[in-house]
């Protein structure tokens, strides 16, 4: 399904059949909920994977891969580099939300898996000898830091990571598995109804409506 079709499924459910042309919830909006919404749906996935494996886990269909993604010196430490990811990955785990690191060159060539830390990690690598030719990172906020001794300024990131998808084209696919789009048609409809009880204040007389 469609991040478009998705979200004209919600505007039918929320005003029980096709809206007015005045309607004042627009596809923008709605698509500023798919990751928040995408996110629950995930924390569920995980949920109910310890309950009916004992293992943790988010399911593949919830993952996205980017590529040609820049890597940039870090200023914030020496001998490291950091990518911007298209969103703050899914707080799931220490660091599941981003599921592989690759680098590529211009001239094709795919490099093996980096290796992932957590913040402790982290902070104990600033004490020992950096091994050669291995990358390890750390997903933080909207950046993954880098550390190795390779140079790493001529190659793209590749990420494979929970995301919904791209969220600037209302046509691309929604990454999410059939059985978890009531979880977040739900959630987004539980919001858009504290919305609209919740009616703007529409007097200007510096006072705010409780």
């Amino acid at each position: 399904m469609t991040r478009g079709a998705f979200i004209e499924r919600i505007i039918i459910q929320y005003y029980g059949g096709l809206p007015e042309d005045d309607s004042d919830l627009t596809h923008d909006i709605l698509n500023s909920y798919l990751p928040d919404a995408l996110g629950a749906a995930a924390k569920q996935c995980y949920a109910e994977s310890i309950k009916v494996d004992g293992v943790a886990y988010v399911n593949n269909s919830f993952y996205s891969t980017f590529s040609g993604l820049q890597v940039l010196p870090d200023d914030t430490d020496n001998m490291c580099y950091k990518i911007e990811l298209p969103e703050i990955p899914v707080g799931i785990g220490r660091n599941e939300g981003v599921s592989e690191l690759r680098f590529k060159a211009e001239n094709e060539f795919v490099s093996r898996s980096a290796i992932p830390v957590d913040i402790a990690q982290w902070g104990y690598m600033d004490n020992m000898r950096q091994i050669p030719n291995k990358i390890f990172y750390l997903p933080e906020g909207k950046y993954i830091r880098i550390k190795t001794t390779l140079i790493l300024t001529e190659y793209n990131g590749i990420v494979k990571m929970i995301s919904g998808g791209d969220g600037n084209d209302l046509d691309s696919e929604l990454n999410v598995p059939p059985d978890y789009l009531p979880i977040m048609s739900k959630y987004i409809l539980e919001q858009l109804s504290i919305q609209k009880r919740n009616k703007p204040d529409v007097a200007s007389d510096g006072v705010d409506m409780a």
